[in-house]
């Protein structure tokens, strides 16, 4: 499971966890195999630096991934993109700190979100690019962003988003690009909120850890309500995208399975809720995916189906998909513009290997 709680795995005494939050901790949940109760502690058997575990049955083994991988940001036409055609080097040097990125809606500029160190403590700096190169064209420091969070472009194009913790739940942040003034656009008050998305008119979507659900609120409503789903999902939601005639959303969502990735389209204010397409990889839950709209109403969908290639699809509606191509990377971000012809991408390049670990209880259950 890609979010919040990244994967799981039972066996005859035990439920495994592994957080998505670095330094990704596997944690042993143990349950009475009579009740079905959990009968002790969560205790943590191990940490990587990546996530992806399974363990065996006597719950005496984990086999896990574990490696580095380097992360570079790309801006560039999508017609080069599909082709191959990439520049000779990224817009900022490949370093391993995880990045995302966001392309304006015109398609002049980019918004940077990444990982520095300051005075001997780490926080996130949001840096303004121009798309066609050259020196940043503003920054800001933010110490207090959430983990996992991404920065997005305001439907107007002249602000931008992001998210912070709050005593209560979280503090959603828009900042005036040129004047660099910020202020608060709304506080939701559930501390494991997260996956934020601002929708036209000041309304705005996220995904509730707690519910495992996406709310949305638009701009004339009073309150946030669950996004409607279908009956064979769930877990659903996540990086809701609000379609250019502002009258629907796009969401991605699982079956039971979680081999499956669907991309359901609902109508606002709420629902109906209708399939669009259905994707079946054994790479995109652990690898990158994502949905985003162009200006016509159609869909494009993207997802890694084989080590280092990302293959993109158009969706056009319920059932009708088109395959556009394959980018010979692996990627972790995505975002373009409404005409489709300019993208800003962050690449992964992950290296590593798969490891065996044998486990020894020291007491308890």
């Amino acid at each position: 499971m890609p979010f919040g709680v990244t994967w799981e795995a039972s066996t005859a005494s035990a439920f495994w966890i592994q957080s998505w939050h670095r330094p990704f901790p596997i944690v042993r949940v143990p349950f009475d195999t009579a009740t079905g109760r959990v009968s002790g502690p969560g205790d943590t058997a191990l940490m990587t630096s990546t996530g992806g575990f399974d363990a065996s049955e006597d719950d005496g083994s984990l086999v896990y991934a574990d490696g580095t991988a380097e992360y570079g940001l790309w801006a560039l036409n999508l017609a080069d993109a599909l082709k191959g055609h990439f520049p000779s080097a990224p817009r900022l040097p490949a370093g391993t700190s995880p990045v995302t990125c966001s392309l304006s809606p015109d398609g002049t500029r980019l918004l940077l979100l990444r990982t520095v160190t300051s005075g001997g403590r780490e926080g996130r700096d949001i840096v303004l690019l121009p798309f066609q190169g050259g020196a940043a064209l503003a920054h800001w420091l933010v110490d207090s962003l959430l983990d996992d969070v991404s920065v997005q472009w305001m439907p107007d194009g002249r602000s931008f988003s992001y998210a912070e913790r709050a005593p209560g739940g979280v503090l959603l942040v828009t900042v005036d690009v040129r004047s660099g003034l910020r202020h608060t656009a709304r506080e939701i008050p559930d501390r494991y909120a997260q996956a934020f998305m601002p929708l036209s008119g000041g309304g705005w979507a996220w995904w509730s850890g707690s519910e495992r659900r996406e709310h949305i609120q638009p701009g004339d409503a009073r309150e946030a309500a669950p996004l409607p789903a279908l009956e064979d999902e769930v877990f659903s939601g996540v990086g809701v995208r609000e379609a250019p005639s502002h009258n629907a959303v796009a969401s991605y969502a699982w079956p039971a399975t979680y081999d499956t990735l669907f991309v359901d389209v609902t109508a606002l204010p709420r629902g109906p809720t209708i399939r669009w397409a259905a994707f079946g990889s054994p790479l995109w839950s652990l690898a990158g995916f994502g949905i985003w709209w162009l200006g016509d109403g159609s869909l494009i969908a993207w997802l890694q189906e084989k080590e280092g290639q990302s293959v993109l699809y158009r969706v056009k509606g319920p059932g009708r998909v088109e395959r556009l191509g394959v980018i010979p990377r692996s990627l972790a971000g995505f975002s373009m513009t409404p005409d489709g012809r300019r993208v800003a991408m962050v690449t992964r390049d992950f290296r590593g290997d798969i490891w065996l670990a044998h486990l020894r209880r020291t007491g308890g259950p």
